[in-house]
C-alpha cells in the first residue's frame, strides 16, 4: 500500500509539471491572468493564476485512477470533493472578475456549516448536552472560516503560501501513514507532490503561477477536511500518544496564518477600514519592505515556522504540549519585537542619510556662494 501511495504521488508530480504549461496557456486564452493593476500588487508583469486548478485537477484524477487499488476508501471523501470544488469555482470566479468579499465569505460559511453539518468532525465535539453541542458547532464553523481566509490572506509572495501548504499536507501525510489511513495518506501525498511542482513554477522567472483564491480556498478547504477525518480515532495507529504529536504540530503550522490574519484584522479595525479592505500590512509585505527579496522573506518565514514545529515537538516528547502555546507567544512576540526594532532603526538610518545629503548640499551652496 505503500508503494502504490508513493507511485500515485510521484505521477501526481510528473503530471503537474506536465499539465502546468498547457495551464498557462489556457490561462492566457481565458484571461485568468492576475495584472499589476494597482500599488498594492508587488509583481510587475501579469502572471496566470492557474495553480490551484491544475492542483485541483491532478488530485482528482489521480486520486480517483488509485481508489480502485486501495484497502480503504473514506465514505465522506467524496463530499471532502465536493466542498472543496465549490470554493474552488468561486475563488475562481474571483480570479477572474473580484468577487467582494462578503459573497466570497457567505460561501466560505456555507461550505463549514456543510463540513459540519455532514459529521467530518462530530469527533470532535460533546454531544450529550445540546446546548454545549450547539456552541462547539458554532465555535468551529468560525474556526474554519478563520482559516480559510488566513490561507487566503498569506498568499501575497511567492513561494509562501504553497510553502506552508505543503509542510501541512506533508504533516498530514506522515501522520495518516502512521494510522494506517491509506485513502487519506494518499490525498495529503499527491497534494504535497502537486505543491512541489506547483513551487517549481511558482518561484521560476519565465514560467510564473500564482495559486490565486481557487488555489488557497480549495486548498485550504481540503486541509481541514483532511485535518478533521485524519483525527477521528482509530485502533490501526502503531504508537500510542501520537494524536498528540499530531495535533501540535498542525496547530504550530497554521498559527502564523491564523495570528497574522488576526493582528492584520485589529490594525484594520483599529484605523477605521474594513477587516476584509486590502492593504499591504501583512507580515510578509513588511518583510519585504526590509528585505526587497520574495524568496529571501518566503524562506525566512518557513524557517520560522520549521523551527516553532521542531521546538514544539522536542517540548511536547520532552516535556508536555502545554508548554507549546508558550512557545508560540515568546517566539511571534519576539518576531514582531525584532521587526519593529528594525524598522525603527531603518527610519533612523534614513533620516541620517537625509541629514548627510543636507549637509552636503548646504555645503556646496555656501562653496557656491563664496
Amino acid at each position: 500500500m505503500t508503494f502504490l501511495i508513493l507511485i500515485s504521488s510521484l505521477f501526481a508530480f510528473v503530471f503537474m509539471m506536465i499539465s502546468i504549461p498547457f495551464g498557462i496557456k489556457l490561462a492566457h486564452k481565458i484571461s485568468l491572468i492576475d495584472s499589476p493593476k494597482n500599488k498594492r500588487k508587488i509583481h510587475t508583469f501579469p502572471v496566470p493564476v492557474i495553480g490551484g486548478i491544475v492542483i485541483f485537477s491532478v488530485l482528482a484524477f489521480t486520486y480517483v485512477s488509485a481508489t480502485p487499488y486501495l484497502s480503504q476508501h473514506n465514505a465522506l471523501i467524496p463530499l471532502v470533493f465536493s466542498a472543496s470544488a465549490v470554493l474552488l469555482v468561486v475563488g475562481a470566479i474571483d480570479d477572474l472578475i473580484d468577487v467582494r468579499a462578503k459573497y466570497k465569505l457567505f460561501f466560505q460559511i456555507t461550505i463549514a456549516f456543510f463540513i459540519l453539518q455532514a459529521g467530518m468532525a462530530d469527533h470532535l465535539m460533546y454531544h450529550d448536552i445540546q446546548p454545549l453541542y450547539y456552541l462547539q458547532f458554532a465555535l468551529l464553523l468560525f474556526l474554519i472560516v478563520g482559516v480559510i481566509n488566513a490561507f487566503n490572506l498569506i498568499d501575497g509572495i511567492d513561494g509562501l503560501a504553497g510553502g506552508i501548504f505543503l509542510i501541512a499536507f506533508l504533516w498530514l501525510t506522515i501522520y495518516a501513514g502512521i494510522n494506517l489511513q491509506y485513502a487519506l495518506c494518499s490525498i495529503s501525498g499527491i497534494i504535497s507532490a502537486s505543491l512541489i511542482g506547483f513551487l517549481f513554477f511558482n518561484l521560476s522567472v519565465n514560467n510564473k503561477i500564482f495559486l490565486g483564491d481557487a488555489g488557497t480556498l480549495s486548498l485550504s478547504s481540503l486541509l481541514i477536511c483532511c485535518f478533521f477525518l485524519i483525527s477521528v480515532p482509530t485502533n490501526l495507529g502503531r504508537y500510542e500518544g501520537s494524536f498528540n504529536m499530531f495535533l501540535t504540530g498542525f496547530l504550530i503550522i497554521i498559527s502564523l496564518p491564523v495570528l497574522d490574519a488576526l493582528v492584520v484584522f485589529k490594525n484594520r479595525i483599529q484605523n477605521g477600514k474594513s477587516p476584509f479592505s486590502a492593504d499591504r500590512t501583512h507580515l510578509h509585505h513588511r518583510l519585504v519592505e526590509i528585505f526587497e527579496s520574495h524568496i529571501k522573506v518566503s524562506k525566512i518565514i518557513i524557517g520560522f515556522v520549521l523551527s516553532n514545529l521542531i521546538l514544539g515537538l522536542l517540548l511536547t516528547i520532552l516535556f508536555s504540549p502545554f508548554w507549546v502555546p508558550c512557545l508560540l507567544i515568546c517566539s511571534y512576540a519576539f518576531l514582531y519585537f525584532a521587526l519593529g526594532q528594525f524598522k525603527k532603526f531603518q527610519s533612523h538610518q534614513d533620516i541620517l542619510k537625509q541629514i548627510q545629503k543636507s549637509k552636503k548640499l548646504l555645503q556646496v551652496s555656501t562653496s557656491n556662494l563664496n
